[in-house]
């Protein structure tokens, strides 16, 4: 087969889809159209929603992530299985985060990271990179990983933008996009506006069509989060039949499809960031692929799932 890997197409494509799943896949949760309209969820007590916390430049937090994922390939030719690939990645990371920089809406554009602890295991066994001093993480493009007292190996820097990576912020931020104007009761729940969706995840590279998409936001629960009063909210989002750009000449794209879902606690103090935040992904893709012995059909599954969760700050 010519042209790139295709399991290489749909790691990338994962890691565009995870880095802005909460900015851009709930981005399609909207406010203002009719069909996000929050469906009202008994008596009770009602909360402002605010997705939006602007940090302060010299902000400083410590942060603990754990990232799982792990991706399956399978190829058959005709009736025989010619091969069945399996990867995984598990890495735990504890660091000082303080962002240098913010933009005019109080965005982190660069930061700064102390790294405390970090484990990386790419199946064959844990292993501690040497990281040497601070890390500057920036939001240029795919950012940029560097650090101030030595070069960094590429697997090193390929580990850490699993954890470290700033995305680019599209619009003119979240809550404009899928924010509700009015309070809600815990149990409400609104659907997204797929227009948005679409939109937002084309300007990651992602293509797919408005009417392939779906899903919904639920103010789940009140609770408390290491003391912090909180509200906890999920998103869901589904896509079917996604656009992969960058395959084999030749190759066709028999089956796409995504569902993806971020549970935050959103502090009710709405100066306060989000305390803990859950990502889940999950890919299937099945591809016709013309090689010398005749058609392949390939097909790739791989999930992934990241935690974070503030510890102080």
């Amino acid at each position: 087969m010519h042209g790139e890997d295709p399991r290489a197409s749909v790691a990338r494509l994962m890691r565009r889809l995870h880095t802005i799943t909460f900015a851009c896949l709930l981005a399609a949760c909207g406010g203002a159209a009719t069909s996000t309209r929050a469906e009202p969820a008994g008596t009770g007590p009602t909360y402002p929603i605010r997705f939006d916390r602007p940090l302060a430049a010299g902000a400083s937090w410590v942060e603990h992530v754990e990232l799982r994922s792990s991706q399956r390939e399978s190829t058959r030719i005709g009736a025989q299985n010619v091969a069945d690939d399996r990867t995984s990645l598990a890495i735990d990371l504890d660091a000082r985060f303080t962002a240098h920089e913010v933009d005019a809406r109080g965005r982190p554009t660069r930061l700064a990271v102390t790294v405390q602890r970090f484990v990386v295991d790419a199946g064959q066994g844990p292993v501690t990179p040497a990281i040497p001093g601070e890390l500057i993480v920036t939001r240029s493009g795919d950012g940029a990983i560097t650090s101030a007292a030595g070069a960094l190996d590429p697997q090193t820097i390929e580990w850490l933008g699993e954890v470290l990576t700033i995305s680019e912020p599209h619009g003119t931020g979240d809550d404009p996009v899928f924010g509700t104007s009015e309070p809600q009761h815990v149990g409400a729940t609104w659907g997204i506006d797929t227009a948005l969706a679409a939109s937002g995840l084309a300007a990651i590279g992602v293509v797919v069509r408005h009417d392939h998409l779906g899903g919904q936001t639920r103010l789940v629960e009140r609770a408390q989060v290491r003391g912090v009063d909180c509200l906890v909210l999920r998103a869901e989002l589904s896509a079917r039949q996604l656009e992969m750009p960058g395959l084999p000449p030749g190759a066709r794209v028999e089956r796409a499809d995504m569902r993806a879902a971020v549970e935050t606690a959103l502090p009710l103090d709405l100066e306060r960031p989000s305390q803990r935040q859950r990502t889940e992904l999950r890919m299937r893709i099945e591809l016709s692929v013309p090689t010398e012995a005749g058609t392949a059909t390939v097909r790739l599954d791989g999930e992934q799932l990241e935690t974070r969760e503030r510890i102080d700050g």
